[in-house]
Formats: structure tokens, sequence, C-alpha cells
């Protein structure tokens, strides 16, 4: 009985084994310079599944990448981060400036919306008079923000003199009872 190079490999009998036909070899990949389209030629399957990480396939070896496609699975500053690493490491480490821009734009729209602790919103009652009173009184307005759907917004430290201004119309409200209450 004879051993092959893999069995004297496995037994013992040899220190190194190296496969025939070496390490696959990746089809090369194309960025477009004006747009963020790629486009691969004979695309074997590990090309495919790095291209597809990435970018939207639109046709077999033609690939888009748009901001939904980048993000995928996202939800921080470091993910994003990495996933251009990645992309630089498994599609191309120089991307052209076009890319390059988009990279840097996406990474610039990170929590475009925060929070405002200093301000509450409250609704307004269907009431005609309150609302006409909201937008023409000199002092409500100068302490209250008008915001869409019948809803306004104060600064926590106004809540009680919105209340009492509303007190001198005949309005009656909870709102420094629920300011005191940590509302």
């Amino acid at each position: 009985m004879r051993l092959t190079p893999l069995g004297e490999f496995v037994f013992g009998r040899r220190k190194t084994f190296e496969a025939a036909g070496g390490s696959p070899t990746r089809a090369a990949i194309t960025l477009d310079e004006a747009r963020l389209l790629a486009t691969c030629r004979n695309a074997d399957k590990l090309t495919e599944l790095a291209l597809g990480q990435f970018m939207e396939k639109l046709a077999p070896g033609r690939y888009r990448m748009t901001p939904k496609s980048l993000l995928g699975g996202c939800t921080s500053r470091e993910d994003i981060e990495d996933r251009i690493r990645l992309f630089r490491r498994v599609v191309s480490s120089a991307p052209p400036p076009i890319w390059e821009d988009f990279f840097a734009k996406t990474l610039a729209r990170i929590a475009p919306l925060s929070l405002e602790p200093d301000y509450i919103v409250l609704k307004v009652s269907a009431d005609e008079e309150i609302r006409r009173l909201l937008a023409s009184d000199p002092i409500l307005r100068e302490i209250v923000l008008k915001v869409e759907g019948l809803r306004i917004a104060v600064r926590r430290s106004d809540l009680k003199k919105l209340a009492k201004r509303l007190e001198q119309f005949g309005f009656l409200s909870p709102i420094p009872r629920l300011a005191t209450e940590g509302f």
C-alpha cells in the first residue's frame, strides 16, 4: 500500500503539505470612477459574496453601492467604520474619489437628530380660543414654539410661567404639578 502526500502528512511522516492548485484566485473587481457601480466579469462565488455584502446586485457582474447597502446591519459609527475598513480589505484598498466622498458623507450623516432635553412637547386641545391665544399673546409666543399636529414645545424652565399665563386667561393646567413630578 502506498501513501499519498496527504496521507504522509496526516500520519506524521511529512512535516508540510501543499494542496494542488494553490489558493483560489478571485475575479477582478472594477469600481466605476463616476458612479457608485462595481463590475466584475466572470465573478466566482467568493467575489459575488464579497460584493453582495456591500452592494445591491443589478445584474450578473454588476453591483451598485447605496447608503442602505453600506449601512446594512450597522447601529453605530464604529459599525460603519468597520464596514468601510472591511470594504477596503475585501473589495478595494484604494477606491476612486467618488467612493471616498460617499464614505465621508455617510460618516457625516450619523445621528442627524438628537433629543432636546430642555424642551417638552405638549398637545393642545382642539379649543379654538386657546389656539388663538397661543398664536396672538406676546408672552405665550415668547415661551412657546409651535409644532405640527396641534402641539407646542416649551422649555421645562418655562412650564410654570406658561401655566400662570394660561390661568390669567381662565385656563386651568396641570402642567406645574407634572413638572414637579419629574415630567
